[in-house]
């Protein structure tokens, strides 16, 4: 089986292991990623210096991408470099078409992208993919609350979702929501998980220059992320533990008045982008990393946290608590509620031996968590099923506790098909 896998670099951390155990298991994935002109640095992805110049590079003739060798085939690695796409330029127009031509001549079997189409030539690369099954990973079945751009991120979705002829989702909250907003039957719908992100574990951390104790929030800066709940009950924190610090990692607007936390030398924070080894050493140092969301589907920052070993406080949103078992792998608290997240913080640092044991646990899951395999083999399933393949039924869509119980190894389907 051949597939074309397309995506964005913010999703390279989600898609190398997947793609990796894919490949592991003899299928032909080819890999597309597509990247703004003067591209530096998302998710994994790390260049020394900006990529000015437009093209299509294949990864394993950029020596950035060598610490990922064993990680992925960097032969069916492809960058397309040159976005946003411009008519009046002759340059952009010879991108696409090229990259249209390596696309097509690859024959294959099955076209899965895993994020909306966000400019007009994507849009007509696609149109293009007659005679191949489209299957479309939606992150987010319902967006964000404060999403940037939200009616032109709309827009794209709309158009992606008309294109895909099958959705994998990988939650399933928001799965009734998502077909009663876009007319999605549920014939149409399979559901996965995130799988573990490995890929971290190839990167050489940089040593944290913070000094003492500290928890961590990191990623973009964002309002359905909740910091604002996260500095409230840091000051509740300070009183009682004053030696104890949190560390804001993360570019993004300030989108509340944060005057009444500034002056805390208890509050740091590095408020830029952060790159992957800056944050592996911030996350190998960290006591726990804490996800105060308003809103969520599933979270990357959670699985990156877990990569590393590390617990994590988050709120008990949107799919979060799939990932978050309280008291195994970390504690949930009610959104929005800053007394609760507060005694949560409090009481887990006092607690250093009931710390350490949500650590091993983190620990020796990610030892024995085999689930990227099982991922891989039921989206072979999913797309042997599209090309017309005969393939058993592996669940049903409101079977939620058969899908929950896959964290509890009761079973080793990862996707449910909706039929």
């Amino acid at each position: 089986m051949k597939v074309i896998y397309y995506s964005k670099p913010f999703f390279a951390d989600c898609d190398f292991p997947l793609i990796k155990a894919l490949q592991d298991k003899g299928i032909d994935v080819h890999y597309y990623i597509l990247l703004p002109q003067n591209f530096i640095r998302s998710s994994i992805l790390e260049f020394n210096k900006p990529i000015s110049s437009k093209g299509f590079i294949k990864a394993s003739k950029m020596k950035d991408m060598e610490i990922y060798k064993d990680c992925i085939d960097l032969n069916r690695l492809f960058f397309i470099i040159g976005s946003p796409f411009k008519r009046s330029r002759i340059s952009s127009w010879l991108l696409w078409i090229y990259t249209l031509w390596h696309i097509k001549r690859q024959n294959a079997d099955i076209i899965h992208i895993d994020w909306q189409f966000e400019n007009n030539f994507e849009k007509y690369l696609f149109k293009f993919s007659l005679g191949r099954k489209k299957v479309m990973t939606i992150h987010d079945p319902i967006m964000h609350s404060g999403q940037p751009n939200a009616i032109s991120e709309e827009k794209n979705r709309l158009f992606s979702f008309s294109w895909a002829e099958h959705f994998v989702l990988l939650n399933t909250v928001q799965a009734e929501e998502f077909m009663l907003k876009y007319s999605v039957p549920d014939r149409n719908i399979s559901y996965s998980i995130l799988p573990l992100y490995n890929s971290i574990s190839y990167i050489n951390p940089s040593p944290s220059t913070i000094e003492g104790d500290y928890v961590l929030f990191f990623g973009m800066i964002i309002p359905y992320k909740g910091l604002e709940y996260l500095l409230d009950a840091m000051l509740k924190v300070h009183k009682v533990h004053p030696n104890l610090k949190l560390v804001i990692a993360g570019g993004g607007q300030l989108y509340f008045d944060v005057s009444k936390y500034e002056g805390h030398d208890y509050i740091i924070w590095i408020h830029r982008y952060v790159g992957i080894s800056e944050l592996a050493g911030l996350l190998k140092k960290t006591k726990f990393v804490v996800c105060s969301y308003k809103d969520a589907t599933q979270s990357g920052v959670i699985h990156t946290s877990f990569a590393m070993g590390v617990p994590v406080i988050a709120s008990n949103v949107g799919a979060l608590a799939v990932d978050v078992k309280h008291g195994e792998n970390g504690i949930l608290v009610p959104p929005c509620n800053v007394d609760a997240l507060a005694d949560a913080i409090i009481s887990l640092y006092y607690d250093k031996s009931f710390l350490q044991s949500l650590r091993q646990n983190v620990i020796s899951t990610n030892i024995n968590d085999d689930r990227n395999l099982h991922i891989a083999n039921d989206y072979i399933k999913l797309w042997d099923f599209e090309k017309g393949v005969f393939v058993s039924d592996v669940g049903t869509k409101n079977d939620y506790t058969y899908f929950i119980n896959y964290w509890k190894h009761d079973s080793k389907n990862y996707i449910i098909n909706a039929n």
